[in-house]
């Protein structure tokens, strides 16, 4: 849906899955806006999903196929680019090299410019050379700033889209 496979791969953006997904009584399930936020950050990029080890409350499986799997049904698309990864712990500070090296090999991996989180560390991911958009002002500390704050999901894709639409050209 997001990419042709004859076409050479295009942006990569980085999306943590808890900001599609929100608890409900059932168990997590995708917000109301997960679709059209995708659908536009499709427009400029590849949306690749971070599926972390827990989402709304619930911890997800331990495989990687089931936690893609659990990932992709829950927002409603199997074709979607779901890659576990859990983010560098907390306590972990931007100069620290791993967490730094851990960002850097998924954004090369994934020829990524951009993440869009929320309260995850962003510093080591800044370093690796990530743009970062905070959704719902969860920033814990001034040294940890984004550089993008976005109120949510689609607050979020809204300022990408118009990031990447009206930034200048490069010249040759």
């Amino acid at each position: 849906m997001w990419s042709d496979p004859g076409q050479p791969a295009g942006m990569g953006i980085l999306v943590a899955l808890d900001v599609l997904i929100q608890p409900s009584e059932e168990g997590p399930r995708a917000m109301e806006t997960t679709a059209s936020a995708l659908e536009r950050l499709g427009w400029v990029g590849r949306p690749i999903i971070l599926a972390t080890g827990s989402v709304g409350g619930r911890r997800l499986p331990v495989e990687v196929e089931d936690r893609v799997a659990w990932a992709r049904h829950a927002l409603g698309d199997e074709d979607l680019l779901v890659v576990p990864f859990d983010p560098p712990a907390g306590d972990r500070h931007a100069d620290d090299g791993e967490a730094v090296d851990r960002w850097r090999t998924l954004r090369e991996a994934h020829h990524a410019s951009w993440l869009i989180e929320s309260g995850w560390p962003i510093n080591p991911a800044r370093r690796a050379g990530l743009t970062v958009i905070e959704v719902g002002g969860h920033t814990a500390t001034v040294n940890e700033r984004p550089d993008h704050e976005a109120r949510d999901l689609l607050d979020a894709a809204n300022r990408l889209l118009m990031t990447e639409t009206f930034k200048a050209a490069e010249r040759p």
